[in-house]
């Protein structure tokens, strides 16, 4: 809705993770349904939005230019991430396009995108990135966007200090599978869910059977 009117683009100035959204919702949208059609029609869209991204990031630190609500707020780091996933769906969008100019000069952007947050610096996404350890928004570097891995040292932390306020009670994890789980638990994904009830029968019984439930 914000970017389409009457199956025409309506792309201008944003903020860039405005536009970022644009390229994540193409390419998963491609990867869902496999249009290739759609990808094609899209792909004047994807340029022009990436075109406004690359004006709006930092060609010294590869990183975006902070707007004057994250500089007051010090969070920067949604931003960044969400435009390091723009330049990473780019790339794909681009190459399944056989574009590979263009898959090629994103690729590198992101990657120095991902590589500029260990740097220290004044801007805006150093600081915020190196100060905080606790920070719900710090999880969007991982899902959805990608940007670091999701047991990155910041993850772990965040996520710690979620689970101490929240468990026991309604909070699910959704972590790295062990080989001792068997597939059938996970349906066959690398994934499972663990949660921690807060009601006492449901701890007792959890209890009382000695494994997980």
């Amino acid at each position: 809705e914000k970017f389409f009117e009457w199956a025409k683009p309506q792309i201008s100035e944003a903020q860039p993770d405005a536009l970022s959204g644009l390229v994540f919702w193409v390419y998963n949208h491609y990867m869902i349904t496999k249009d290739k059609v759609f990808l094609e029609k899209s792909w004047d869209s994807v340029k022009k939005a990436m075109a406004l991204i690359e004006k709006q990031t930092s060609i010294k630190s590869g990183l975006v230019i902070p707007v004057f609500w994250e500089e007051k707020l010090g969070i920067g780091y949604h931003s960044v991430a969400g435009i390091y996933s723009a330049f990473n769906l780019g790339s794909k969008i681009a190459r399944a396009l056989g574009n590979e100019h263009y898959a090629n000069a994103w690729d590198g952007t992101a990657e120095k995108i991902r590589e500029s947050r260990k740097s220290c610096s004044h801007e805006t996404f150093h600081a915020s990135y190196r100060d905080r350890d606790v920070e719900a928004s710090l999880l969007s570097l991982a899902i959805p966007f990608g940007m670091v891995e999701p047991w990155d040292e910041k993850m772990r932390k965040t996520v710690e200090k979620i689970v101490s306020v929240f468990w026991p009670g309604p909070l699910t994890l959704v972590l790295k599978k062990k080989s001792v789980i068997p597939d059938i638990v996970t349906a066959g994904l690398d994934t499972v869910a663990v949660r921690l009830p807060g009601h006492w029968i449901a701890r007792a019984l959890i209890r009382s059977s000695g494994r997980p439930v």
